[in-house]
């Protein structure tokens, strides 16, 4: 009977350690395990996060650990572990964004689920996600970064509530395909170039005619090549799947 108690006990301290517990005033949204935020600033972050939510209906959510590799293979498998196993996610679809901030390795992940997160969380969106957070944890400012990851995804939301989700600019596109061309037109250039300097522009008409004159037996076109233009045509959404997860370090 001891050891199926003990048995039991230990069982229980496993699935605990694979979940990520909520602070015990009762957080929902920011999940601090390490330690790292003041209590002060988990509560105004919490507040932030809730708010969010609450207006877009769509959960943002955020969490600290000491190491990822305790929750998941990886940061990414980290991330995608929590996230279902804890319920994350608003409505049906379970619509919401997630920041994995692993501090022993400094490696983040950034998961996106529900097809109305996807909208607003498109690959270019969560580009500027990244790029507002990761500034201030490389200054190890934990509540900063997080700070700028829910003012950033509040951005994203307002933009897709409003009919204009964040979209990958086409310009880019287009500039790189204009010199990608323009370098493949220079090289072919240079290659027949090349192969003319055997060739010397005769001084005299005659150097282009034969001694027995010229006769005229056969006449034909020859068919050499198509050129074709292709022009893409842009969808509603950057991707066909409910779900991403990208990661990266800090």
């Amino acid at each position: 009977m001891k050891k199926r108690i003990a048995a039991l006990i230990s069982a229980v301290f496993v699935l605990l350690a694979l979940c990520i517990p909520a602070a015990a005033d009762g957080a929902s949204y920011i999940f601090d395990v390490s330690g790292a935020l003041s209590a002060e600033d988990w509560a105004a972050l919490e507040a932030q996060a809730q708010d969010l939510s609450d207006r877009y209906g769509c959960g943002v959510y955020a969490a600290i650990v000491d190491d990822s590799d305790e929750y998941g293979s990886d940061v990414s498998d980290a991330s995608e572990r929590i996230y279902a196993d804890n319920g994350f996610g608003l409505g049906e679809a379970h619509n919401g964004i997630f920041l994995l901030l692993s501090l022993s390795d400094r490696n983040y992940a950034l998961h996106v689920d529900g097809h109305d997160a996807m909208t607003a969380f498109s690959s270019a969106a969560q580009d500027m996600v990244e790029e507002s957070f990761l500034p201030a944890l490389g200054d190890d400012d934990w509540a900063g970064g997080l700070a700028d990851y829910l003012t950033a995804c509040g951005e994203c939301l307002e933009r897709a509530a409003s009919g204009d989700p964040i979209r990958e600019s086409p310009v880019k596109a287009i500039l790189i395909a204009i010199g990608a061309s323009c370098a493949v037109a220079l090289v072919v250039c240079l290659i027949l170039k090349a192969k003319m300097n055997s060739v010397h522009k005769g001084t005299s008409a005659l150097e282009y005619v034969v001694d027995d004159g010229l006769t005229l037996t056969e006449q034909y076109d020859h068919y050499t090549h198509t050129t074709e233009t292709v022009r893409v045509i842009e969808s509603d959404s950057d991707s066909s799947s409910d779900s991403s997860t990208r990661s990266g370090s800090f």
